[in-house]
């Protein structure tokens, strides 16, 4: 009798806290308020009291305990309301889309930004094909054009190779192109001209022979010999 008498004032407390909307129908609480949803004290006994929110204490005080798992759901989209007949117990997700959040509002949608109509994907998402195929053309055309502006540099530097060569070396540009596209190293070059160069011309005039340079293998310095 005690707890019922606690109870009762509660409920009492609860009911002194709502006006009433004859036009929509709607139980609008006109108390202690959070985020848009009603909130009131719970009674001190039986255990701890704690906030609930307006709406569901009033559901549970109508039609008993919410499902587990459940939220409520106000059919008439006024979060102050709190008539049971204006709220329906649904899932989350299903609570979500039948508001006017991002989510709910990007559900909704059967089209993209651009006109495009939308496919789903196979695992509950929906993606736009057009566009899909707009950006891997576009993405494709633009590694192409690097990879052509990255070999574009890469002949110029080679192409720059044979003619410093040619001046360090003091041989004709023809002769370095005859080797790996013109990319000739110091090695192979000083092996053929030792290979090939003799000590006179066919004139008989002195010819230039190469000589290890003391800076490394990979460099030699050309002199020329003495007349006997």
């Amino acid at each position: 009798m005690h707890r019922s008498s606690r109870y009762d004032a509660w409920a009492t407390r609860l009911f002194a806290k709502i006006e009433r909307d004859p036009e929509t129908g709607c139980w609008n609480w006109t108390a202690s308020t959070r985020q848009g949803y009603g909130q009131i004290w719970t009674p001190s006994r039986p255990g701890p009291r704690r906030i609930l929110q307006a709406h569901r204490a009033m559901y549970e005080l109508a039609n008993g305990a919410i499902p587990d798992g459940l939220d409520l759901d106000h059919l008439c989209r006024n979060t102050l309301c709190v008539n049971p007949e204006h709220l329906e117990p649904v899932t989350r997700r299903e609570n979500v889309l039948r508001g006017t959040g991002p989510a709910a509002l990007n559900a909704r949608k059967m089209t993209c930004s651009r006109g495009h109509p939308l496919a789903p994907t196979g695992d509950g998402r929906r993606y736009c094909p057009t566009c899909r195929d707009d950006w891997l053309i576009r993405t494709r055309d633009l590694r192409l054009t690097q990879q052509r502006e990255a070999r574009a540099r890469r002949r110029a530097q080679l192409a720059e190779v044979p003619r410093r060569d040619a001046r360090e070396w003091g041989v004709a540009v023809g002769l370095l192109e005859r080797f790996t596209g013109g990319a000739v190293p110091f090695r192979v070059l000083a092996a053929y001209a030792q290979h090939t160069n003799t000590s006179t011309t066919t004139s008989g005039a002195p010819r230039a022979t190469p000589t290890a340079s003391t800076r490394g293998a990979d460099e030699y310095a050309w002199s020329a010999p003495e007349a006997s």
